[in-house]
């Protein structure tokens, strides 16, 4: 199965816009949307953002136990599924921290137990 990711222009502005409110400083946000199988492709449309002016170091973002909730509370709000987050790297290489892959699972476990 191949996955395809849709994501529209608005969304992609956004992240940006986020990411150069202070463009030394690392921040983060979630993305949301929903997922649907088309001809054996899974099929992602991210079709909403949620970030606050919330800044880390220049070198680390950390999402925060109540940044997390405000979040997922968004996203039942809209009616949307959890996609994923983004987060920069202001002034280091795109490769994923050790504080990454500990999101990365928290967020995996929550998606699995509907916590989003």
């Amino acid at each position: 199965m191949n996955s395809i990711i849709k994501i529209n222009a608005r969304i992609l502005d956004e992240i940006v816009k986020h990411s150069l409110i202070k463009r030394n400083l690392e921040c983060g946000g979630f993305l949301f949307g929903n997922y649907q199988t088309n001809y054996g492709n899974q099929i992602i449309n991210i079709e909403a953002i949620y970030y606050e002016r919330l800044f880390g170091t220049e070198n680390k973002f950390v999402f925060s136990p109540a940044y997390k909730y405000r979040a997922l509370c968004y996203g039942k709000s809209i009616r949307s599924s959890f996609i994923g987050c983004y987060h920069s790297h202001a002034n280091y290489p795109a490769i994923f921290s050790s504080v990454d892959r500990k999101m990365e699972l928290y967020l995996e476990f929550c998606s699995k137990n509907e916590l989003t």
